[in-house]
């Protein structure tokens, strides 16, 4: 027996001395060459991980799928549809997805009998797949793009009708555009004319317009009733189309007088408003009470026109028109505003004791209106500025205990502890702003903080998150089977799509969801959504309260996406790189493709014109507009021009916002007007509300960046 047993020991010893390691660690090295793999495709290095996975020994469906995957992202349509085919099993828990994707595969490789195929296998096969309903409608679009009309019609039609169906306005516009292949443009104006008129507010509603004026009404004499030109004119408003806009408008008017009429000259002068064309937008207006058809209309213009005065700095003429409305329409929605714009002008117009009688009968009057917390703000800050601090405390203290979620009670807070300090009272004033740094709310939080290490040199400690174990350690880690299995194999996009699924189905688990949502497009580098999808989970915690929020969800809400180009451009230009991360965040919420109302840019939201000129300043040749929308060169541009602006404004973060925001010369004017030292009375008496939030929103970044990443000594990490 003991001969045997060394006998068998030295067989072990021969094995693992002469045969190669791959052979007996075979699984181990598999294993490694997988994650090595899964690596790789994280890092959107989808060729390197290819020449792994194909030369690892695994036949399984779920090997196929991944290596299909990679030539998907590839766009080596042929052979991935040669693994797509491969991953299909019945014993494989995601064939549905490896066979929509086949099927979409072969739909691109034009071969439309194959396409047709599998969609229809996974419609027969999985009626609970998250692609069912997409595969009936692409069935449909592959009848439509072999010409199999009627056919197509069939199956759009059974997908437009079908009652709380996804794909309603899509399958519609489809069947206007087979009925424009047809030439039947009577059917495919019929259903334009319905998509427009149920959302103008969509991009099918924009789609359906252009296939309008570029084919159906160029191709046929048909009617345009004066309804669908008001409709019409409705979408090239809401996608900011706004010569086109009034031209629709402009038709509606020709020659009639009745409410539609109304409605378009109402229009009308909003479009001319929205162009700042503020005494076009009078004239317009004012043609109304010509054409009373419509209810509400007339008053409603009349207030506008008070906007417009004010808008073209005609302090006495708005006055006295404010002035008046709010005295013959006490009744209507927009008296509390009259009387509101009224004071405000007052007040800029250094009328004080009118402004605050003003404040005071809006308040008695409308004491329900969203406008009182204003109100007594601007009260108590005309109080402050006088230096009636006895009275400005009062005031702020009663705004705070009858709107204590309000924005404004936030300020009021804050500024009642900025009196107590400026009355020498620094044990009260300590004790206010170590309440509001508790808190941890928008903005003042952070002020509070920094108002205490100035005056003990003591840097404030920032809040323990309690919840942070319990809420925040095990995130994500709820997950269905095929989520779970979707994410491990790196595929991410089917992930969305189950995750989203899931989402409208379970009632329990959003948190986990969300949270995984947000992974998957973060590796997607899909920063627009991923942020979409992070403030939606952050309403799972306390709002207004970011000590309540875990640090982990609040790197997502203040992330460092682009942080090598930060970096480099931030040290190039001699910047803070979190300062340009917060302008970043607030300006497009890390959309790269992204266009303001506008016309601004990209990332960091850069003017066409104004991108012109820093190319020229920093010699980037050549240069035009859709560079704007390559990262890199947006941030570079954005950037340069943020050192630039703080040069100019003695290296004040808060002044280079508001001129990135306003303009140089607002800030410069108003910093003349104003004679300010205190930057942040500066900052509130700033009159333009988009200029004092775009300050706010990004020093309140800045902060929480500095806070958060800490540990990168003011400088984005090279490596996560």
């Amino acid at each position: 027996m003991a001969k045997k047993i060394s006998f068998f020991l030295f067989l072990v010893f021969v094995l693992i001395t002469f045969v190669p390691a791959n052979i007996i660690f075979s699984d181990d090295k598999q294993d490694q060459s997988f994650a090595d793999a899964l690596t790789l495709i994280d890092d959107g290095n989808y060729a390197d991980a290819l020449q792994i996975l194909i030369k690892i020994e695994d036949n399984s469906p779920e090997m196929k799928h991944v290596i299909a995957n990679c030539y998907a992202r590839e766009e080596v349509w042929e052979e991935a549809a040669k693994y797509y085919k491969q991953a299909i099993s019945t014993e494989y828990a995601l064939s549905d997805y490896s066979t929509y994707h086949l099927a979409r595969c072969y739909q691109i490789l034009e071969d439309y009998e194959k396409s047709v195929k599998y969609y229809q296998r996974l419609v027969n096969h999985y009626p609970n797949s998250p692609h069912f309903s997409e595969a009936r409608f692409q069935i449909a679009v592959v009848h439509w793009e072999q010409k199999h009309y009627q056919k197509s019609i069939q199956f759009f039609a059974d997908l437009a009708n079908e009652k709380g169906g996804s794909y309603i306005r899509e399958a519609t516009f489809k069947m206007a555009r087979i009925y424009e292949d047809l030439q039947d443009w009577q059917k495919a104006k019929a259903l334009y004319d319905k998509l427009i008129s149920r959302n103008t507010s969509d991009q099918i509603a924009f789609a359906s317009l252009n296939r309008l004026e570029k084919s159906v009404l160029k191709s046929a004499e048909l009617r345009v009733a004066r309804k669908q030109l008001m409709d019409q004119g409705g979408v090239l408003y809401n996608n900011l189309r706004l010569t086109g806009a009034l031209k629709k408008y402009r038709k509606v008017v020709k020659g009639y007088q009745d409410e539609l009429t109304t409605q378009a000259f109402y229009q009308i002068g909003k479009t001319y408003f929205r162009q700042r064309k503020y005494s076009r937008a009078i004239t317009e207006f004012q043609k109304i009470k010509d054409y009373m058809a419509g209810p509400g209309y007339f008053t409603s213009a009349l207030y506008q026109i008070g906007r417009c005065h004010r808008r073209l700095n005609q302090h006495q003429t708005a006055r006295k028109h404010f002035n008046s409305f709010a005295r013959k329409y006490h009744w209507s929605k927009f008296a509390d505003d009259a009387l509101y714009h009224q004071a405000r002008l007052y007040e800029v117009d250094s009328d004080a004791k009118t402004a605050v009688k003003l404040y005071q009968k809006m308040i008695g009057l409308y004491r329900y209106s969203e406008l009182v917390p204003r109100a007594y703000w601007r009260i108590g800050w005309i109080r402050f500025k006088a230096k009636q601090y006895g009275d400005s405390i009062t005031i702020f203290q009663k705004l705070v205990s009858l709107f204590p979620n309000s924005g404004w009670a936030l300020a009021a807070d804050y500024w009642i502890a900025k009196v107590h300090e400026k009355q020498k009272n620094w044990g009260k004033a300590k004790h206010n702003y170590q309440k509001i740094r508790e808190s941890d709310k928008w903005y003042y939080g952070n002020l509070a903080g920094h108002r205490i290490e100035s005056r003990t040199n003591i840097n404030s400690v920032p809040n323990q998150r309690a919840s942070e174990k319990k809420d925040w350690e095990n995130i994500g880690m709820d997950k269905t089977t095929r989520v779970e299995r979707l994410m491990y194999l790196r595929l991410y996009v089917d992930a969305v799509t189950e995750l989203k699924t899931v989402i409208k189905i379970k009632k329990s688990n959003r948190r986990d969801d969300y949270y995984n949502l947000i992974v998957c497009y973060q590796r997607l580098e899909d920063f627009k959504k991923a942020h979409y999808y992070a403030e939606i989970l952050s309403k799972f915690w306390e709002p207004q309260s970011r000590d309540k929020i875990p640090e982990g969800l609040l790197r997502m809400l203040y992330p460092l996406h682009y942080k090598d180009q930060i970096a480099e451009y931030a040290a190039e230009y001699k910047i803070d790189p979190f300062f340009v991360s917060s302008m970043i965040r607030e300006e497009s919420r890390y959309n790269p493709s992204i266009i303001s109302p506008a016309g601004a840019c990209g990332l960091m939201q850069i003017m066409p014109q104004t991108g012109r000129y820093i190319a020229k300043q920093i010699k980037m040749r050549p240069f035009h507009r859709e560079m704007l929308f390559l990262p890199a060169v947006n941030i570079r541009l954005g950037t340069w021009y943020m050192k630039n602006l703080m040069d100019q404004f003695e290296n004040s973060m808060e002044l280079a916002s508001g001129a990135y925001n306003g303009g140089v010369n607002r800030i410069k004017r108003w910093q003349k007007e104003m004679k300010a030292t205190d930057i942040e009375e500066f900052i509130e008496d700033i009159p333009i509300d988009e200029t004092r939030r775009h300050i706010k929103k990004v020093i309140d970044s800045y902060y929480t960046y500095k806070e958060l990443y800490s540990e990168f000594d003011s400088q984005p990490d090279q490596k996560s």
